[in-house]
């Protein structure tokens, strides 16, 4: 499927080929057929000639009699003569005219003054249309004769409707003669142009007969083909990318004796007879028109919009209109009904856009963007003038990969791609095929780089790392230059700083290399980059100082005011110096906030510190942890008092409860065993709110004030007797409490 990157509704007029000729123009129509006509006739006699004389040759030359050819002579010279004589042209576009000028802005890449609507044609007495309308004029003029239009249709409208077929006229003729002129048009679009033809439609008046503009074909079963063609009858209106099979397609087969087509041009009557190629030179189209037609839309919205090479794009304020190069004046009404942001149409191929405020050019191809890196590759697209400017943050919303099916290749390269949903892939499709389009060198190798993978994610201060990155694809022809970078270079160097990926290859290995530097800051996470172009793939890799092998304490257990040392162990020497962060999860031991370990050294010491307190408590459990990047490790403290005393841990009570003027026995117990007698205080209160200060609990008859606890011993026992109340009393519980440094306490319900 040959397809050229033309879009008709980027690049064909939104008017229709519909115009009023002045008389000036009449006669210059009806004077071009007088000096064609001559020589239409003369093809047509000359086509006549070979059936004449296989037919009957001595008619031919018997001078008494009129001849055959005398006989053509005058028929021919007849419907010439009509034509030339015809006061009012009836109903004749420009449709040439359309076709070779809209050709000429394709050509030279500039901004096609192509109008707003459907019935937006250019006006005589209107500056800048009129210079327009002039244009199509011209080149009308010019698509008839140095094309040859004029004298094609002359003379295949004579024989299809005036020589018998005896004598070579007729359908068949059209036929054969369009399957040559099919050849013509396969040429053309294979080499890159598109190509103007000429209809002849039967049934038709000369003048009736249509040109439009070719710029693709699929070539069908049999001996039949599909053109995609601009006809400027059936005009695209903005963002209609896509194919109308009435509008956009002629299909013909040439295998009957006549031709069979369909066409868009059907609907006008007659059917279509045959085409030929017209002769095509481009002119210089004027520069500029674009800005009052067509350049600038609106739907009478908020915003204005500007088109460029099919796109529409939303322009902010007025401001940014004038910096444009437009005014207030300039938008064009666009068709009802067809109004964006429902319509958000991408660049049509070999599109040149840089937005307003930025420098970077993107070359579109298969809907996606390709930076061009510099000057001299924009030359290769069309250059500066190639280039249109476009508002502001508008060129964001085309990011992305080329669509699905989309042919590539490098401009100095003859590497065909092809994009599907997977990525690139290697096709066979010949480099010089009018569906492949050229992006920027350098912009493949770009979309061929995959991912760069690392043997491991994590690598000691010191070691190193084995690397390799990849390409989704092998690029047959060409050696691929990547360069390698470490996010961090104080801590790991690449080795060596570019790889090449040799043709026909997809991968290349390289080393990382820690310097054995620590980080400063304590981040140990870098990203190594592999790039082409503006393609960037990475990986992270940690760069971990050794692990702790040991962490321990000497002594484990001190008493409150005396030291302890840490010593910490690594698993492995590491080449860099580097701090452990100290924490210490109490105030019964303190520690440094960073110890540092000097380069090659596998153990250090550090000071763990006890206050002294002068009271006794609970010995305690300090735990003391160490770390740095995600390495930790605890060890642990034992921290007892100075003062040495027994300290009450818990009260129980047997019975838990007792009837009202009957015993129970309470039991004391230690913490611990002290080398000294306990003294421990005894009391009791009324439950909450009271407590101890508010006096002893009127339900306890008799308990004594305190017991001893012996040298050595955990445990002391007393009685206490309750009083006999009255079963009307509501109060019934009494809190029993022993203190011995700390108060511990056990309710005593009277039932």
């Amino acid at each position: 499927m040959p397809l050229l990157p033309w879009r008709t509704d980027a690049d064909g007029f939104r008017f229709s080929n519909s115009w009023t000729f002045d008389s000036t123009e009449q006669s210059s129509l009806a004077s071009l057929a007088a000096s064609v006509a001559p020589a239409a006739v003369g093809a047509v006699i000359a086509t006549a000639i070979g059936p004449a004389l296989a037919l009957a040759p001595f008619l031919v030359l018997d001078p008494a009699f009129p001849g055959l050819l005398t006989l053509l002579t005058v028929a021919s010279s007849g419907v010439a003569g009509g034509v030339v004589g015809s006061a009012n042209l009836p109903g004749f576009g420009m449709c040439g005219g359309m076709v070779y000028t809209s050709l000429d802005y394709w050509w030279a890449k500039a901004a096609l003054p192509y109008g707003g609507n459907v019935n937006d044609q250019p006006m005589r007495g209107t500056a800048g249309q009129a210079t327009l309308r002039d244009t199509i004029w011209m080149r009308l003029l010019a698509s008839l004769t140095g094309g040859g239009a004029l004298q094609e249709t002359l003379t295949w409208s004579l024989i299809l409707n005036q020589l018998p077929p005896l004598f070579g006229g007729g359908g068949s003729t059209l036929c054969q003669l369009t399957a040559t002129e099919w050849t013509k048009v396969k040429a053309s679009i294979d080499a890159g142009n598109p190509c103007p033809i000429g209809l002849i439609y039967t049934t038709r008046d000369v003048w009736d007969q249509h040109q439009i503009l070719v710029y693709g074909y699929d070539q069908l079963p049999g001996n039949s083909a599909r053109l995609y063609v601009y006809d400027n009858n059936n005009p695209h209106d903005f963002g209609e990318t896509g194919f109308d099979p009435t509008k956009d397609f002629l299909t013909f087969d040439l295998s009957g004796p006549n031709l069979k087509a369909t066409s868009p041009g059907d609907s006008h009557g007659g059917t279509l007879a045959g085409f030929f190629c017209t002769n095509y030179s481009g002119a210089p189209p004027p520069i500029g028109l674009a800005t009052s037609f067509g350049e600038f839309v609106t739907w009478g919205g908020p915003h204005n919009f500007m088109t460029a090479y099919g796109a529409v794009l939303p322009i902010a304020d007025t401001a940014e209109l004038g910096a444009l190069g437009g005014s207030n004046t300039d938008p064009r009404q666009g068709s009802a009904g067809i109004m964006p942001p429902a319509i958000k149409p991408h660049p049509r191929d070999n599109a040149l856009l840089r937005e307003r405020s930025s420098a970077p050019v993107f070359l579109y191809q298969g809907g996606a963007p390709f930076h061009v890196p510099d000057p001299t590759q924009l030359m290769h697209f069309g250059g500066w003038s190639a280039v249109r400017v476009v508002p502001d943050n508008t060129i964001a919303a085309f990011a992305g990969r080329p669509i699905n099916k989309t042919l590539i290749r490098e401009f100095s390269d003859s590497s065909v791609f092809a994009y599907n949903l997977y990525g690139l892939a290697l096709s066979t499709t010949s480099s010089s095929s009018p569906d492949v389009r050229v992006v920027p060198d350098g912009a493949i190798q770009g979309l061929l780089l995959d991912n760069v993978t690392l043997d491991y994610s994590t690598m000691a201060i010191g070691g190193t790392c084995h690397g390799k990155v990849m390409l989704k694809a092998s690029f047959p022809t060409k050696d691929i230059a990547i360069a390698l970078t470490c996010s961090q270079p104080a801590l790991a160097t690449i080795q060596p700083a570019s790889v090449t990926i040799t043709k026909g290859t997809v991968a290349a290995d390289f080393l990382v290399v820690s310097t054995g530097a620590a980080p400063i800051s304590g981040g140990y996470t870098v990203t190594i980059s592999a790039m082409v172009g503006e393609a960037t793939v990475t990986a992270p890799l940690i760069i971990e100082p050794p692990g702790i092998a040991q962490f321990t304490l000497s002594p484990t257990s001190v008493i409150a005011g005396q030291s302890s040392t840490g010593t910490i162990t690594l698993a492995a020497l590491c080449p860099a110096g580097f701090d452990i962060n100290l924490f210490s999860y109490t105030s019964y031991a303190t520690v440094q906030g960073v110890v540092h370990v000097p380069p090659n050294t596998k153990t250090i010491t550090f000071p763990v510190n006890t206050p002294a307190l002068n009271y006794t408590f609970v010995a305690f459990q300090a735990t003391i942890q160490a770390s740095y990047a995600k390495i930790s490790a605890t060890a642990t403290l034992t921290v007892n008092p100075s003062v040495v005393a027994g300290i009450a841990k818990s009260i129980a009570l047997f019975p838990s409860s007792v009837a009202s003027g009957g015993s129970v026995t309470a039991t004391v117990t230690l913490w611990n065993a002290v080398n000294v007698a306990t003294d421990v205080g005894l009391t009791s209160h009324d439950p909450p709110p009271a407590t101890i200060y508010s006096g002893p609990s009127a339900l306890i008859n008799n308990m004594p004030n305190s017991i001893m606890i012996p040298a050595g011993q955990t445990q002391g026992k007393f009685t206490i007797t309750t009083k006999t109340i009255s079963s009307q009393v509501t109060k019934r519980t009494a809190v029993i409490v022993a203190i011995a440094i700390h108060q511990v306490s056990a309710k005593l319900p009277l039932t």
